[in-house]
């Protein structure tokens, strides 16, 4: 039964530049306005994972520089003596309240133990045999994405719960997956329930680390919660170095994202699901990133709406109905 409720969403695909802020975030404006003239509303903007900075940073020295404390942002004066600026976040807000729209961005997070309630994470620093950075830090360094309301303001953000080799170098792993509650312009009252997910967060991953495709974490998690709206940033890498065609790869690509929501797609439950990918394209640090970002209906059938391709820049517009 329909809810007469719909979204108009926009995946961002871009090649972000490693460390030229600046630039990356006049290219972005330039592309956000370009695809976005002939749109006189827009509900939801997805930008890619930590995609004003780049990604592959070696340590924590390099990285923290670009490093941003949003909790921080708005709780006055002493914010200003912890950290440099909060580019991602004021980028954000300018173009939330430039289009009416919610805007989901990735940025990377320093912020102080004493100001993070990281209970999963405190549980496992207790352990002797804790990884990665057993050295003693008064920081905690999380790869997150920050949720900006049509107004501009901060919501919340969530933090990457199952992070991957090249983010051990220097970021700690987040806390469990939330439950955020979007609305549309038709019922300001009436909440869709939605989730933020990055890269690696959609894998099947205990939280030792080791694989077990019996549990899902993210695809229970949403399934449990009612979740409609999945807002999935990644910078996921080509895998698939053989000549098979780019459009199958990308195929291949978009159905492995897929299949990871099994408990939601497999259950045979009332209602509407999607999946919205921002995916970056470009080369850095001798990584190749994947693009194929899409936007797809996971419930009541999986259903692809449209995609983007493995190596250009561009974005994608589609009127999501509930």
């Amino acid at each position: 039964m329909s809810n007469g409720l719909s979204l108009k969403v926009v995946t961002i695909q871009y090649d972000a530049k490693f460390k030229k802020v600046d630039e990356n975030i006049e290219y972005l404006t330039k592309l956000i306005d370009e695809k976005l003239e002939s749109e006189k509303t827009v509900d939801v903007i997805l930008l890619p994972e930590m995609c004003l900075t780049g990604y592959v940073f070696d340590n924590r020295e390099e990285i923290d520089f670009y490093c941003e404390s949003p909790v921080l942002e708005y709780e006055g004066e002493e914010q200003r003596s912890e950290n440099k600026y909060c580019r991602s976040i004021s980028f954000a807000s300018q173009i939330a309240k430039k289009y009416d729209s919610y805007v989901v961005i990735g940025f990377p997070e320093k912020i102080h133990k004493k100001k993070d309630f990281n209970r999963h994470l405190a549980e496992k620093e207790k352990s002797s045999n804790y990884f990665p950075f057993e050295f003693n830090s008064e920081y905690r360094y999380y790869i997150s994405a920050a949720l900006i309301s049509r107004k501009g303001n901060y919501i919340d953000h969530h933090r990457k719960h199952f992070i991957t080799d090249y983010d051990k170098r220097w970021a700690n792993e987040g806390d469990y997956f939330k439950k955020f509650e979007l609305y549309s312009r038709e019922n300001p009252f009436q909440p869709i329930p939605t989730t933020i997910a990055i890269c690696l967060d959609a894998c099947s991953r205990n939280y030792d680390g080791k694989n077990d495709d019996d549990k899902m974490e993210l695809g229970n998690f949403c399934y449990r919660e009612g979740i409609q709206l999945i807002l999935f940033l990644c910078n996921w890498r080509i895998m698939d170095r053989s000549n098979t065609p780019n459009e199958e790869k990308i195929l291949n690509l978009i159905n492995e994202w897929a299949e990871r929501f099994g408990p939601l797609t497999d259950n045979k439950t009332e209602g509407v699901s999607y999946l919205i990918t921002s995916n970056r394209v470009g080369k850095e640090k001798g990584n190749e990133f994947a693009g194929s970002s899409n936007i797809i209906q996971l419930k009541p059938s999986v259903k692809l709406f449209s995609n983007l391709e493995l190596y250009s820049s561009g974005a994608l517009v589609e009127t999501l109905k509930w």
